[in-house]
């Protein structure tokens, strides 16, 4: 006689799609009734940007979305952010590259605003932290790469 063990219950999706709206060329503001921000990703990658979010529903039941958008070419990646601000909306900013190199001012906060909005860890400042990176690992394959042909020129002249 088997025995029956209880079985976990299926998740169950429920896709949602969040209402976008453009408030200026650079800002987005994605409407996520529900969620909160721990239940959101927002990742830059290959000219997309791409906003996740999951959430429990009742029971074994999650709503979840995935909206992708093409990053503009004069966009300024690393300047990229995502604040999630009162009301379900998660503000997007993808700001433009200026003429000059150097970023556009950017405007002046809202009045009324007495504290400082969240802001979710996007590419900004990653991208910064890994030029940072990346120069610091040339330098070393660079010093690495002269103590080789060194130690290979000694082991040479040797043999010789």
């Amino acid at each position: 006689m088997g025995s029956t063990q209880p079985t976990a219950a299926a998740t169950e999706y429920k896709d949602f799609e969040p209402q976008v709206d453009w408030i200026d060329p650079e800002t987005a503001n994605f409407i996520v009734r529900g969620f909160r921000r721990d239940q959101m990703r927002v990742q830059v990658s290959s000219g997309k940007l791409r906003v996740r979010g999951e959430r429990p529903l009742e029971g074994n039941t999650v709503s979840r979305f995935t909206k992708e958008l093409p990053i503009p070419a004069d966009c300024d990646v690393n300047k990229i952010t995502a604040k999630f601000e009162p009301g379900d909306i998660l503000q997007i900013r993808l700001p433009k590259r200026s003429e000059n190199g150097r970023q556009d001012e950017k405007p002046a906060p809202e009045a009324g605003r007495s504290k400082p909005r969240e802001t979710l860890r996007v590419a900004g400042r990653l991208g910064e932290e890994l030029e940072k990176r990346k120069t610091a690992v040339m330098f070393v394959l660079v010093v690495v790469g002269a103590v080789v042909v060194g130690y290979l020129s000694g082991r040479l002249n040797q043999a010789v």
